[in-house]
């Protein structure tokens, strides 16, 4: 994932961008599952050439400070879970709250991106050029990932499904997915958890 440049502001706990991004995407293989159970029975590998997608997308990083008290909390592969939850449930919920359909969005998470130097969280519009629809949501982020942690909370899962965080989209298999660090980290982005404090709310920037 290349980003564009756009304009931060460094005092800001978490701070949310739109921007130009370019999306580079290799198909590595496929597995193979019982069609009754869905148990994976075989993997197969595939050699095919990179597609990239210029494209639209709002994103936002994970402060210092709330990585910090996560992976104190969490072991790393909870931490990477949590942040992989917290992407698919706002991609989740952008049908019911703007009108588009699931397949629409495109989504990746990464513990450390060599743009923003840290855990990021990226959600673009799935065409050339954007159509939209992450502007949309750029405009009510707070609301998204608001609605977000309650719909990943309120889920009776243990370990995330089809109804919170697992996506039929998604090109690791689901893995990993941890839900308590998403809505841990989704309600500290806005000030709406029981340790959250007003300088962990987010900073829409263009």
């Amino acid at each position: 994932m290349t980003v564009a440049t756009t304009p931060q502001r460094p005092d800001a706990a978490a701070t949310v961008h739109f921007a130009d991004v370019t999306v580079t995407e290799e198909i590595t293989g496929f597995q193979r599952k019982d069609r009754r159970t869905g148990e994976v029975i075989g993997e197969e590998p595939l050699d095919l050439p990179e597609t990239t997608l210029r494209t639209k997308a709002l994103y936002f990083t994970v402060p210092p400070a709330v990585e910090r008290d996560l992976r104190a909390e969490h072991s790393d592969w909870e931490f990477n879970g949590g942040i992989h939850a917290a992407e698919h449930g706002m991609i989740s919920l952008f049908p019911f709250m703007l009108l588009c359909d699931r397949g629409d969005i495109g989504g990746l998470s990464i513990p450390h991106h060599p743009h923003t130097e840290r855990a990021t969280v990226f959600i673009y519009d799935g065409y050339p050029g954007g159509v939209g629809l992450t502007e949309a949501g750029f405009d009510i982020v707070e609301e998204l990932m608001t609605r977000t942690a309650r719909l990943i909370d309120d889920c009776d899962c243990a370990d995330g499904c089809p109804a919170c965080v697992q996506s039929p989209q998604c090109g690791n298999g689901n893995e990993p997915l941890s839900k308590p660090p998403a809505v841990t980290l989704l309600e500290e982005l806005t000030a709406t958890g029981e340790t959250a404090n007003q300088s962990d709310s987010i900073s829409p920037q263009d």
